[in-house]
């Protein structure tokens, strides 16, 4: 724990933030689906209850992706600390994976 954030939620915060994309497009899919609904005047329960399912089906799948992800970063971390050798300078890494 660092600045009064459990080191967990740090890497939960950098895990969401790479997948801000897939996160923001399923927001705007939501919202057009929500938009149509409106406009047509049919019930939002089918909707919300379709969201709902949604959210849970793709939080276990978020847990299960972040479970594997932080076990990465962690061997990489491990992998980093016992590097001892100079390597040539390398391009910049697209992402914290790399």
């Amino acid at each position: 724990e660092r600045d009064g954030v459990p080191d967990r939620m740090k890497e939960l915060f950098i895990y969401l933030w790479e997948k801000k994309w897939t996160l923001l497009l399923w927001l705007l899919w939501v919202g057009v689906q929500a938009g149509l609904f409106a406009l047509y005047r049919l019930p939002m329960e089918p909707l919300i209850y379709s969201s709902a399912f949604c959210i849970l089906v793709g939080g276990i799948l978020a847990a299960r992706g972040f479970a594997r992800w932080r076990k990465r970063q962690r061997e990489l971390n491990i992998l980093d600390s016992q590097l001892n050798e100079k390597v040539l300078p390398l391009p910049a890494p697209y992402d914290k994976t790399e």
